[in-house]
């Protein structure tokens, strides 16, 4: 990937800084990939008999939703052509840290991904917050990006400063990823030492003060994928003990009685593999009832935004009370009060039908309690204050959908043209913890070859912060995650 500015020197520029940096003992955590080979091993182990499949889910705000995220695909697709490789981005523009982490749980559970890449700002108690709900409710791999130079981080002089709060980020992210075990990608230094090589003021690389243009975004990916490579010998405990296969049949880890397959296991998900159809669907149960019957199997997700900017939902998070049943809702704008922005609504579900309506000043809970929205969660206040485009009417509808994650039911139809492995989940969103899985053949058992369990890097628990801000940051104790300045 190259364009008029020589993002080729750059890239050979990086390379051999950080491959120098691994010939030191200090900088190991901070060698590139580290952190993400189980990502990078399904995707360079991928073959055509053995497609593996992978999904990398980019994720935060602004600088992950300028979209540089599609040099990062199309560069994967070229190096791994037999993986099967879904790359999806849902980062919000303008959600800071405090907003989306009224999101991610939801998010990361429907999109399932092996590799999170994320940048935001905000709260670093939020920030912190977020990484945590991504390692402890999937077991994904995490990649966390540090922020660039913007426009006005030039001075007269030539010389580039951040304000406090940057540098204090600066400083935050490595604890972070010292803490969670995340991938952490330095971009800041990198994107100084191309600036200053070729003679160009960070201005060249943005659109306005801090947003990438087309450049900037080549950029940014170069320096992403420069972390994303496979180097087997670097994969770490954590990454190996996120999934773990285990084989079905007479000499595999786990044998069908009497058509009952019945083990134990730690984590919070269970995928089905096998080449094929044929044999008897399965009843599935967890923990002795079926999934149907756990609330953690069920979510509701994102609801549609109906006014300028259209990618914000008009709510952030949408809770139950009641086991909830699938089925579209939609939520009817009945008036919205010109001087408080108080919206007045009524609810209905494609199944429930009529399900009572609310005030987004106060708690709603639905008459059938499938649906809990606390008025921290509205968004419509905030886009009418802050921009002069938005506008609603009555009668507009803001709608989404209750997902169930679990199947009562599994039947062995997994049968691709090219006759290879599928993944089906049977279950997902359960606690971090140990739980009994069992699967009764209604007939002959069906032809399993596998079964994945995905165990999150944090157990089921309350989150607790590391209680590190800004005033009382020991910087010595993460020097060495940082990247070398030049004169290092």
């Amino acid at each position: 990937m190259t364009h008029k500015y020589g993002l080729t020197y750059i890239v050979l520029f990086i390379l051999a800084l950080q491959v120098s940096a691994m010939h030191h003992p200090s900088n190991r955590p901070g060698i590139p990939g580290q952190h993400i080979q189980r990502t990078m091993g399904l995707l360079a182990e991928s073959t055509p008999e053995n497609r593996n499949e992978v999904t990398i889910f980019f994720y935060g705000q602004s600088i992950i939703g300028s979209r540089w995220h599609k040099y990062v695909e199309r560069e994967l697709r070229q190096r791994y052509p037999h993986a099967d490789l879904t790359v999806r981005n849902w980062a919000l523009g303008g959600f800071a840290s405090q907003y989306l982490v009224r999101m991610v749980e939801k998010d990361v559970l429907l999109a399932k991904p092996d590799l999170v890449i994320f940048h935001v700002l905000g709260s670093q108690i939020e920030y912190e917050r977020i990484i945590h709900t991504i390692r402890q409710r999937t077991a994904t791999e995490v990649m966390i990006m540090t922020s660039h130079w913007r426009r006005e981080s030039l001075q007269p002089d030539g010389s580039y400063e951040l304000d406090d709060w940057d540098t204090f980020f600066d400083k935050f992210l490595p604890a972070v990823a010292k803490e969670y075990d995340c991938e952490l990608v330095d971009v800041r230094w990198p994107w100084k030492a191309f600036l200053e090589k070729s003679g160009l003021e960070p201005g060249v690389l943005l659109t306005d003060s801090v947003h990438l243009n087309e450049q900037g975004k080549e950029l940014m990916a170069e320096i992403a994928l420069n972390s994303m490579v496979h180097i087997p010998a670097l994969k770490t405990d954590l990454s190996e003990e996120l999934v773990t296969t285990l084989s079905i049949g007479r000499e595999g880890d786990v044998q069908w009685q009497d058509g009952v397959l019945e083990f134990e296991f730690e984590g919070s998900r269970v995928d089905i593999m096998n080449h094929g159809g044929g044999g008897s669907s399965c009843e599935v149960y967890i923990d002795g009832k079926k999934p149907s019957e756990l609330a953690s199997s069920y979510l509701h997700s994102r609801a549609t935004g109906i006014s300028f900017p259209l990618i914000w939902p008009e709510i952030m998070y949408i809770g139950f009370e009641t086991m909830p049943v699938p089925q579209v809702w939609s939520l009817t704008l009945d008036s919205i009060d010109p001087e408080t922005f108080e919206v007045a609504f009524s609810l209905s579900g494609s199944v429930t039908g009529p399900d009572g309506s609310g005030k987004s000043t106060e708690r709603f809970v639905s008459d059938s309690g499938q649906v809990v929205i606390d008025p921290r969660d509205w968004v419509v206040a905030r886009k009418l204050e802050n921009f002069e485009y938005a506008s609603y009417e009555p009668g507009m509808q803001v709608q989404w959908k209750t997902v169930k994650l679990g199947d009562d039911l599994l039947f062995p139809k997994f049968q691709l043209e090219d006759d290879r492995m599928l993944s089906h989940t049977i279950v997902d969103g359960l606690d971090n913890k140990k739980h009994t899985l069992m699967l009764v053949s209604k007939g002959n058992p069906p032809p399993l070859s596998q079964i994945r369990i995905y165990k999150p890097m944090i157990p089921a628990g309350e989150f607790e912060h590391m209680g590190i801000g800004p005033s009382d940051f020991d910087y010595e104790q993460f020097k060495h995650f940082l990247a070398p300045t030049p004169e290092e």
